[in-house]
């Protein structure tokens, strides 16, 4: 994309799945000028299939990952008023909505480790939420 905020960026959604109601997507987005994040995505019945939802995220705290708090999941941005620090009281401000995204992000300068990176927060997200 063009602008995004005032910069440039560019988005991979893999794996992904966008229907009226449901959503399952991993994107990666490069954000010139801020970070990288990698972010799952969760709304409708994927959601929904997420039992215990609160104590499967608890494997995830204290390792620099974010959580929406925001009540529009089409926004990117790490300021507060979007993403907080994975914590159980972030956890308990997100229940409100109805959707998820967990987001972890990376300096533009590790851009050469976006592969390795992406692949290690993918299988640690998954691995919490769905093992």
């Amino acid at each position: 994309g063009e602008n995004y905020n005032g910069f440039p960026w560019i988005v991979l959604d893999a794996p992904r799945v966008f229907q009226k109601e449901d959503v399952f997507a991993f994107r990666s987005m490069l954000w010139w000028g801020h970070e990288i994040s990698f972010t799952l995505h969760l709304s409708g019945r994927f959601l929904k299939e997420m039992k215990d939802l609160p104590f499967r995220l608890d494997s995830l705290i204290n390792k620099d990952y974010f959580i929406c708090v925001n009540d529009t999941p089409w926004q990117y941005h790490f300021k507060p008023e979007n993403y907080l620090p994975l914590t159980e009281s972030s956890i308990k401000e997100n229940l409100k909505n109805d959707f998820l995204k967990i987001s972890f992000k990376e300096p533009v300068s590790s851009a050469e480790e976006i592969p390795v990176t992406g692949i290690r927060i993918y299988k640690e997200v998954i691995n919490a939420l769905y093992c």
